[in-house]
């Protein structure tokens, strides 16, 4: 609907109750009537979160963030001393459960030295590019290249993204244009 749509009616029981061209309001007023995703944690057990906070522009445990600002997942874990060196993939499920982004720590060739004590790892984010929506959180840590699942807890967080401006696709990227 966010896609595709100029207006926008949410019914419920044979009421309008939300009516007009704000078409992202709507679907955010639409995605509020229902209960929110259960969590999800599978794995070995070899690895723990302990807590997933998110911030923005200097503010903790946030909830909403706005178009293009920038956003931190703090993530405080705990892996088994065997796992030297663990990978994490943090990646960023849509309403829809799609999956339309990740970040891995393989991949960005960031290596986790792990001593089996709590860690505290941040990923930033310098600028949030997804259409404005409700998104969760699936964190997965791996054992070193690509080996056992640690844990894989999906749901472990969500999160808005406002703004106004609704694009045909998850991502908004914003490009550099001009006429030459």
């Amino acid at each position: 609907v966010s896609r595709v749509c100029s207006d926008i009616m949410v019914m419920n029981q044979g009421k309008s109750k939300f009516q007009g061209k704000d078409v992202p309001k709507g679907t955010d007023f639409y995605y509020s009537h229902f209960e929110s995703e259960k969590s999800v944690v599978a794995g070995s057990g070899k690895a723990v979160i302990h807590d997933v906070e998110l911030a923005s522009n200097g503010k903790k445990r946030i909830q909403r963030v706005n178009y293009l600002d920038e956003l931190s997942i703090n993530l405080c874990v705990t892996i088994d001393p065997q796992v030297k060196f663990p990978n994490i993939i943090v990646a960023f499920i849509n309403q829809e459960l799609q999956k339309i982004a990740q970040c891995y720590s393989l991949f960005n060739r960031f290596t986790i030295p792990n001593s089996g004590e709590r860690m505290h790892i941040v990923l930033s984010l310098p600028k949030v590019e997804f259409n404005p929506g409700i998104y969760s959180l699936e964190i997965v840590i791996n054992s070193e290249e690509y080996g056992e699942v640690l844990l894989k807890h999906s749901g472990v967080r969500k999160f808005q993204v406002t703004g106004d401006f609704i694009g045909y696709s998850p991502v908004l990227l914003m490009g550099e244009w001009s006429i030459g």
